[in-house]
């Protein structure tokens, strides 16, 4: 094979590879076959390798912070004592009923049941209570619509708290408001749900609003 043979071949391999375009084998100078030859022998770049889709970040914040106040702490600015009665009684039953409106939530959207630990306790003076992020939907439905039906029905749970709502009427007007607030709370996770569905996560649920609303403590 003459040289102007190889020279044309090697410019027709550069052109079927897109490594060169319009150039005549007839008008090559010996630097330029030099270069064509260095084209033809590089190795080619190494693709960048695909990325496999990152996991969204979870919206659920690694902690929470919530201040639980009482009547006394809002209405009088007096200091919370906290005591080991106090914290038994009060403070452990609202904390857990954090937890069980969580889960219930989770179970609606088909997550797991989780344990939320608590990470400090402290008062200043009101009660602050960190938790791990898990609770925080919950936290978010009880300040938003618990807490709102709560003050709404002020008069009503405070008699009915201490045995003066006696009127059978007023009693179950009241009932049936607490089962629609539930209602909301279900809705706002999972519209659209069958009245048989709704009942079961209801049956669950209405204990834990019973102990929010009926509580010494709110969530501020």
């Amino acid at each position: 094979m003459d040289v102007q043979t190889a020279v044309r071949q090697l410019i027709t391999r550069l052109q079927e590879t897109g490594k060169v375009t319009g150039m005549a084998p007839d008008r090559i100078s010996r630097s330029q076959l030099s270069e064509l030859i260095d084209t033809l022998t590089k190795p080619e770049q190494a693709s960048s390798p695909v990325r496999a889709p990152q996991p969204k970040t979870s919206s659920i914040p690694a902690t929470v912070e919530i201040t639980l106040t009482t009547r006394a702490t809002r209405d009088k600015n007096e200091p919370l004592l906290l005591t080991p009665t106090m914290l038994a009684r009060n403070v452990a039953p609202y904390l857990n009923a954090i937890t069980s409106v969580q889960n219930v939530l989770n179970e609606v959207k088909g997550l797991p049941l989780r344990k939320i630990p608590i990470l400090e306790i402290r008062t200043q003076p009101d009660l602050i209570v960190r938790l791990d992020g898990e609770a925080s939907e919950a936290i978010y439905v009880i300040k938003g619509i618990v807490n709102t039906w709560r003050q709404r029905n002020d008069e009503q749970i405070n008699r009915y708290s201490t045995g003066n709502l006696t009127n059978r009427v007023e009693k179950t007007t009241l009932e049936r408001s607490k089962v629609e607030m539930a209602s909301q709370m279900l809705d706002l996770v999972k519209a659209g749900m069958s009245e048989k569905e709704k009942f079961n996560y209801l049956s669950q649920l209405i204990p834990s609003i019973d102990v929010l609303i009926y509580s010494e403590f709110e969530i501020k």
